[in-house]
């Protein structure tokens, strides 16, 4: 046995943890608390759960929740071109005072603003956190060459290519005021694609197991990329986006082995129409179906 005065001491040492085990544990019961009723009012500045428009066979369930103040706004961002763009309240139903501003009295009430980014980035590769280096097949003397830049980043998917010609979407958006359901949330975006393609005449659809949009689908080797996506969610708020490929010199795809998939081509909406496309028409085409989908209200800003 040890000596008296250190049992003393280790039996104050168990009592005094266990009175901060105590403390911790009733401090995250009352967090909690107070979390359940920050969440229920929180849930009350919703609307109700509505369908965003009569979904196609390719497209899914588009239903989900609609937030009234959800607001975009684009801003220049990486050299590239950025348009502006902003999101008022929705008519249907004013928003309560206490959401009209981002100094609300209650910050249990103020919901994060999203954003969307139209941007046209210059030369550059970006490596998905799930990619792999082999897929850039250039040496690196060839991409300074080219003046191509390579930048290893944090989203999903493997190796792609941006540069002029090039749409290139990134919305920021809190999931939790849409749905909570990331593989529906890529499903929309290839679905504003797919109908925005449709308005040229070029038939797109997916390829299961294949995240991205795709021209002649059914035609096995035959198929041809013409949307790339890749996103990160943090907490159910998104980043990174799509990248669609308008006016795009396919040449830098020879680059890399696009996405990681190397028994497929890549295209371009130029390339399937024979003629150069109005890259202002397409935002608004995409600006319109990506409306429709996610039920916002956009208005230009200067």
């Amino acid at each position: 046995r040890g000596h008296p005065d250190q049992h003393t001491r280790e039996t104050e040492t168990r009592e005094t943890w266990a009175q901060c085990v105590c403390a911790r544990t009733r401090a995250r019961e009352r967090a909690c608390a107070r979390m359940r009723v920050s969440r229920t009012r929180y849930k009350q500045t919703r609307t109700s759960s509505i369908a965003l428009g009569a979904p196609s066979a390719r497209a899914g369930s588009a239903c989900g929740r609609r937030f009234t103040g959800s607001r975009f706004v684009g801003a220049r961002a990486g050299g590239g071109r950025a348009s502006s763009l902003d999101a008022s309240r929705s008519e249907s139903r004013s928003p309560p005072s206490s959401l009209s501003s981002r100094s609300s009295a209650d910050p249990a009430l103020d919901l994060p603003e999203s954003h969307l980014f139209f941007v046209e980035h210059p030369h550059v590769l970006t490596l998905g956190k799930s990619g792999h280096e082999e897929h850039v097949v250039a040496s690196p003397e060839r991409l300074n060459e080219l003046g191509v830049s390579y930048y290893p980043i944090n989203r999903g998917g493997d190796i792609t290519y941006h540069g002029p010609g090039q749409l290139v979407g990134y919305p920021i958006l809190d999931l939790e005021q849409f749905f909570t359901d990331i593989g529906k949330y890529m499903r929309c975006l290839e679905e504003a694609i797919i109908r925005t393609c449709g308005e040229y005449g070029v038939e797109a659809e997916r390829i299961e197991g294949l995240t991205g949009v795709w021209v002649d689908a059914d035609k096995g080797m035959g198929a041809r990329k013409i949307a790339a996506l890749g996103v990160k969610c943090s907490r159910w708020v998104t980043m990174h986006g799509f990248a669609f490929n308008l006016n795009t010199d396919l040449d830098f795809f020879d680059l890399i082995v696009p996405c990681g998939i190397g028994d497929r081509g890549v295209t371009s909406l130029a390339w399937e129409c024979g003629r150069s496309i109005d890259e202002a028409e397409v935002q608004a085409h995409m600006l319109r179906h990506l409306t429709d989908i996610f039920g916002w209200k956009l208005v230009r800003v200067d």
